[in-house]
C-alpha cells in the first residue's frame, strides 16, 4: 500500500458516519469504501457496514454474492477449505436486524438475537487476476478494515423494523457493544437508496450524515428530501439523544479541468446544478470527485480505490475530502 505515507490518521474518539441519498447511483458506496480504505491505511480501525441489498460494499471488501442464492461464495467454499469453516457460524447484517430462526422442538421455531460481531468479516482485496476465482488464495487481507456483510434480504428491512418495538433503535443498539468496547475508531454506514424506517434507524445511530450526489437532477432533489428527513427524525426521537446532522456533501462524477478545478462549462444543466449546490450548502460541500474509469475498475477487481491506484487524481480528490471531514490528516 504505497499510499500509507501520504495519509495519516486524525486522533479522535469513535465516529459514526452514514452515507445517504434517496436516489440510486449517487456514489454512496464508492464514497464510503474510498473513505474506509484511506482511513484504514492511515491506521484507524474501521468498520464498514453494508446495509444495501445490492451488497456492493461487501463485494469491494472481497465478498461477492452467489447470484440468486442468498449467500456469498465463501459459504459455498467453506466445506472444502478448512480456513473458511469458521465462517459457517457467521451471519449477515439481515440476521443482525431480524434475528435468526432456529428449531425449538418438533415443528417449532424460536428467534435468537444475533450480535453485530457475528456479521463482521475481515476485509480482503483480490490478488488473483482470475475474477472467477473465489478461493481464499485469491484474496489478501486489508489491515485495519472490517466489513459487516451485506445481504440481499435487506430489501425486506423496513418490514422487519416495523415488527420490532423501538425498531428505529436497532442499529444503535447493535453498535453499542462495539463502541463500549472501543473496538473501532470509525464506523461507516453504506445506506440503501430509500427514505423510510430503515434510513431513520441509520440517522438514529449516526450523528454524522454525508450526503452523496452526482450532478443529475434526481440525485440533487433526493438530497434535499434527505435533509428534511433528518429534521423529522430529530423531532420524532426528541429526548432520546438523536441529533443527525448533515456534516458533508460529496459530489461524484464531476467533470474537471487538467488543473483540478470543476469545468463549469461542460455538462450544461449538470454544471449549473453543481454551482447551485455550492451556493445553497456552502462549506458543507466537502469534495468534488472527478469522473474516472478507475472507480469501476477497482470495483471489478474487488479492491479499494486507494489500493488500486494510490497516486491517481480521483484518489487525491477523495483524500482531500477525507481531510476536509477530519477523517484523516493532511
Amino acid at each position: 500500500m504505497s499510499s500509507l505515507a501520504k495519509t495519516t490518521a486524525v486522533a479522535n474518539t469513535h465516529r459514526v458516519m452514514a452515507f445517504i441519498n434517496q436516489a440510486g447511483g449517487s456514489c454512496k458506496t464508492t464514497t464510503a469504501a474510498a473513505f474506509a480504505g484511506l482511513a484504514a491505511e492511515a491506521g484507524l480501525r474501521v468498520l464498514l457496514i453494508d446495509l444495501d441489498s445490492q451488497c456492493n460494499a461487501s463485494k469491494i471488501c472481497g465478498y461477492e454474492w452467489l447470484p440468486g442464492v442468498g449467500r456469498p461464495y465463501l459459504y459455498d467454499l467453506a466445506e472444502d477449505h478448512p480456513d473458511l469453516k469458521a465462517n459457517l457460524d457467521r451471519r449477515t447484517v439481515f440476521e443482525v436486524l431480524a434475528g435468526e430462526k432456529v428449531p425449538d422442538g418438533p415443528g417449532k421455531q424460536k428467534k435468537l438475537d444475533v450480535p453485530m460481531e457475528r456479521a463482521i468479516f475481515p476485509a480482503r482485496y483480490r490478488v488473483s487476476p482470475d475474477l472467477n476465482d473465489h478461493s481464499p488464495e485469491a484474496f489478501a487481507p486489508v489491515p485495519n478494515l472490517d466489513i459487516v456483510l451485506g445481504s440481499e434480504l435487506m430489501a425486506d428491512a423496513v418490514e422487519e423494523i416495523a415488527k420490532q418495538e423501538m425498531g428505529g433503535f436497532w442499529l444503535r443498539r447493535k453498535l453499542k457493544p462495539l463502541i463500549d468496547a472501543n473496538q473501532y475508531d470509525l464506523y461507516l454506514v453504506d445506506c440503501p437508496a430509500a427514505l423510510d424506517r430503515g434510513l431513520s434507524a441509520v440517522m438514529v445511530a449516526a450523528p454524522e450524515i454525508i450526503g452523496c450526489v452526482t450532478p443529475g437532477g434526481k440525485e440533487m432533489e433526493a438530497l434535499v428530501k434527505a435533509s428534511f428527513s433528518m429534521e423529522a427524525v430529530r423531532n420524532i426521537y426528541d429526548g432520546h439523544d438523536v441529533f443527525p446532522e448533515l456534516v458533508g456533501i460529496i459530489v461524484g462524477r464531476v467533470h474537471k479541468k487538467k488543473d483540478g478545478t470543476v469545468n463549469r462549462f461542460k455538462g450544461g444543466a449538470a454544471a449549473k446544478r453543481v454551482s447551485d449546490l455550492e451556493e445553497a450548502y456552502g462549506s458543507v460541500v466537502k469534495g468534488m470527485i472527478r469522473e474516472d474509469v478507475r472507480v469501476g475498475e477497482a470495483y471489478d477487481q474487488q479492491i479499494t480505490l486507494s489500493q488500486y491506484d494510490p497516486t491517481s487524481e480521483v484518489v487525491a480528490d477523495y483524500r482531500a475530502a477525507a481531510v476536509s471531514l477530519g477523517i484523516v490528516a493532511a
